[in-house]
């Protein structure tokens, strides 16, 4: 049995498993009713991102059942999914008709459609692709009172009414269940090229005009600088047809080599590189680095042995995990830095994975919280009048 404690900060007065989204309404309106807050559950990969729940009873609604595939659409360009199908699922659906959701998440066989779209969850290839928000069209979303409002629609050119999915994605399932959702899909790429450059040692000599350079003359689907305990590289990962990928890829090794002078080796490789979006025990994500800033950044992120830090180039996003919840002593420096007006790299963070003992200390898993703050709450007020859907979980613990 799976313990909540953990994640959630205490365990469920009940959990409820639906197998339809008839179900799924019912359960919520029958948790309400009897007063009890309501905690979408999909794979767990994210539970540990926001503040405990704040509710004296919850019911934790688990998603997993609901994992149909209910249409893929190959004309369209389309795949409409329930909300419990795990990322691979997806890409299982749409790979035989040459298609792809190009969306690259942690554990993508546990991810679950509901989740990734809650958290609006992404990795290094946001910089080519967009993130969970540029795919999905349509939702179809369990409200307090049991209701199931539909919005957006199952087409791609679908211009009528307002973008209510956009309320949703992102909002930690703060404002009702995802139930269902629509994606548009993408062709799969003809060819693929990855540049590897590896630092010989600790010199980042050359690399911002490497980064600039190349981030100004090709197009990378990824394009991102990591360091760990074995040393520092930088990844560019070239998607699309084959003459203009390995073009862009002989463009953007020609480039390292003229800029990068502590550089060991710079490979061009036919294949994608193995490294996953960096999770850990604790990961800080950063946003707002910029260009020029990088190289003063990129030295305060090596907080000890067993801490990766990852920039994604273009994005201004970088995160830092440790792999270790004891070995955090570089987080406390780094909210230091954040925390102080005139920190030259960047003022925003929020910790997507932490142990319980930080996120309900006074560690804010978001700083600083939104301008946007008191109009989060009306919303939440309006969509979710009683504040049962994952009370005090989201920024500002609404």
């Amino acid at each position: 049995m799976i313990a909540f404690t953990p994640t959630l900060g205490a365990e469920p007065a009940a959990i409820i498993d639906p197998q339809s989204i008839v179900d799924l309404a019912e359960a919520a309106k029958k948790s309400v009713a009897v007063g009890r807050a309501v905690v979408p559950n999909g794979g767990g990969t994210g539970q540990d991102y926001g503040y405990p729940v704040r509710a004296e009873s919850f019911a934790v609604v688990n998603t997993s059942r609901l994992n149909r595939v209910v249409a893929v659409e190959p004309g369209d360009l389309t795949i409409t999914v329930e909300a419990g199908a795990t990322l691979a699922q997806v890409q299982d659906a749409l790979r035989p008709h040459g298609l792809f959701l190009p969306i690259d998440v942690p554990h993508p066989e546990r991810a679950t459609v509901g989740g990734i779209l809650a958290t609006n969850a992404f990795g290094a290839s946001r910089l080519g692709y967009g993130t969970a928000r540029d795919w999905c069209i349509g939702l179809s979303v369990v409200g307090a009172n049991g209701a199931v409002t539909k919005s957006g629609g199952k087409v791609v050119k679908n211009v009528t009414g307002y973008d209510l999915p956009k309320l949703h994605i992102g909002a930690l399932g703060s404002l009702g269940i995802i139930a269902e959702a629509t994606f548009k899909a993408s062709p799969m790429p003809e060819a693929e090229r990855t540049v590897l450059v590896q630092l010989g040692n600790d010199s980042v000599g050359g690399v911002g005009t490497y980064i600039r350079d190349a981030l100004n003359t090709v197009s990378p689907t990824r394009f991102y600088g990591r360091r760990d305990n074995t040393g520092t590289y930088f990844v560019a990962h070239f998607t699309g047809f084959a003459e203009a990928v390995e073009s862009e890829a002989e463009h953007c090794a020609a480039i390292a080599r003229a800029n990068v002078s502590e550089r060991r080796t710079v490979s061009v490789m036919e294949e994608a590189t193995t490294h996953e979006t960096p999770t850990g025990a604790v990961v800080l994500q950063a946003v707002g680095v910029l260009e020029e800033q990088w190289q003063a950044f990129f030295q305060t992120t090596m907080c000890g042995e067993n801490a990766v830090s990852e920039t994604w180039y273009g994005t201004g996003v970088t995160r830092i995990c440790f792999a270790d919840a004891m070995a955090t002593e570089g987080l406390g420096t780094l909210r230091e830095l954040v925390e102080t007006p005139d920190y030259p790299c960047f003022n925003d963070y929020s910790l997507l994975h932490a142990p319980l003992a930080l996120r309900q200390g006074d560690f804010p898993v978001w700083y600083p919280e939104p301008a946007s703050l008191p109009l989060m709450r009306r919303i939440k007020k309006a969509l979710d009048p009683g504040g049962v859907f994952n009370p005090g979980r989201f920024v500002g613990r609404i």
